[in-house]
């Protein structure tokens, strides 16, 4: 591990995430500082609104809703991975190196922070 994966790991580790969530991001590849904008929480406000994609789906969006609405504008980290047919992500606060939403996405259902 590197010093970037050290300090990765350690974030999980506070937020006290599921094993198999803080081992996948932790060797994962796929690392980005971006930011959104407030059509992506009306792009939510939409998918929660049509209910098109089932119940799961939309307590999914209702937490990244939630946990997200702070946060348009604001440069987070972006760490997601997939292992076998699961999918892993993350968004950190850079300025606070805190969890402010994962999220684990695989056939037997989804766990989320607020819902684990």
């Amino acid at each position: 591990m590197n010093a970037r994966d050290d300090q990765l790991l350690e974030i999980f580790q506070r937020a006290d995430m599921p094993s198999d969530a803080i081992a996948a991001l932790s060797r994962s590849g796929r690392f980005d500082e971006k930011s959104f904008d407030d059509s992506y929480l009306g792009f939510l406000d939409k998918q929660i609104a049509a209910k098109a994609r089932g119940p799961e789906w939309d307590d999914l969006y209702t937490a990244r809703r939630r946990n997200l609405a702070d946060f348009a504008g604001v440069s987070l980290i972006d760490v997601s991975a997939t292992s076998g047919t699961i999918h892993y992500w993350v968004k950190i606060d850079p300025k606070t190196e805190t969890v402010v939403h994962w999220e684990r996405i695989a056939e037997d259902g989804f766990s989320y922070l607020g819902n684990w």
